[in-house]
């Protein structure tokens, strides 16, 4: 079996780990190969060859898999989540294990799985000619209050680490809200929100719901519309920890949920966009479409 590793050097914990991970790969009768990405160079390039590897192992953060799921859709070609982030948040949702021996294990040994990704088609340029850009998610994409929550966490990271989200969340009660125009599915509605946020896996940290009835196989991406509320992030996380997630009886006033596979998203004023983490240049409207069973994952 031949083991392509490429490691994002940019993302939280570096090469920690990384080297007896690939003994162990070769302990196993792997053939590996190494590759970082140098700056400005895109995954994609990295990973130009990938029809030629078994595995591709992605060492990087929830952003740097997301860029790899995206470049390998369609193509059928196993990846692996080597948590290398500082959130690592799909790690969590896949149950990845957090050792080396065992990351190399299920690299070799592990179950594959089809899971489904979302494309975003993001607002064209000002420049009339450039052609409108698409990218990927995989865990979920939000605009509004949830790009300002990934905002103020990201200077948090390196000491909170998973909680930083949270502490974020406490600091964003006085978002303001925009008048938010959704087409889902053809279907049409009009919101006064403080934030959208389209869901394709349910899970936070600590195994903690946010959307109960989400699956990642299930050909559908989750709608939430955030409505303004005085007592809204206290509400969410209180519903969150209690293990009843966004569809508790407790805040479907606040949280409303929806359900499709192709949703566009206007809002008035424009407000900031991230997807899995990471902030966007661009801002609204963007469309998000369910790719459904895309990317093919390496399991334990």
């Amino acid at each position: 079996m031949h083991v392509l590793i490429v490691r994002n050097p940019k993302s939280g914990r570096g090469r920690q780990g990384l080297e007896p991970f690939k003994k162990e790969l070769i302990r196993f009768g792997a053939k590996v190969t190494v590759r970082e990405l140098k700056p400005k160079e895109r995954l994609s390039h990295a990973l130009g060859d990938a029809k030629d590897f078994d595995r591709i192992v992605i060492a990087g953060g929830d952003g740097t898999v997301s860029n790899a799921a995206y470049a390998l859709r369609n193509t059928g070609i196993p990846i692996m989540v080597y948590p290398a982030g500082t959130a690592n948040l799909l790690a969590s949702n896949l149950k990845m294990p957090s050792n080396p021996e065992d990351l190399a294990r299920t690299a070799i040994l592990g179950q594959i799985i089809d899971i489904d990704i979302a494309e975003l088609e993001l607002r064209k340029p000002v420049h009339p000619h450039d052609i409108p850009e698409k990218i990927g998610f995989v865990l979920n994409a939000g605009a509004g209050l949830d790009a300002e929550i990934v905002a103020k966490a990201k200077p948090l990271k390196p000491k909170l680490k998973d909680l930083s989200y949270l502490v974020a969340a406490l600091r964003c009660w006085k978002h303001p809200s925009s008048t938010f125009t959704l087409e889902i599915d053809g279907q049409t509605i009009q919101e006064t929100a403080v934030g959208i946020l389209i869901v394709n896996f349910g899970k936070l940290h600590f195994d903690l719901p946010l959307v109960k009835s989400s699956e990642p196989q299930d050909g559908q991406l989750e709608v939430i519309i955030i409505k303004p509320s005085k007592h809204l992030v206290q509400t969410a996380i209180k519903a969150i920890l209690s293990r009843k997630g966004v569809e508790s009886p407790d805040v479907q006033e606040t949280l409303v949920v929806r359900f499709g596979k192709r949703i566009k998203v206007i809002s008035d004023p424009p407000v900031a966009l991230q997807r899995d983490g990471e902030l966007s240049e661009y801002t609204t409207p963007f469309e998000a479409i369910i790719l459904p069973k895309a990317v093919r994952f390496v399991v334990p």
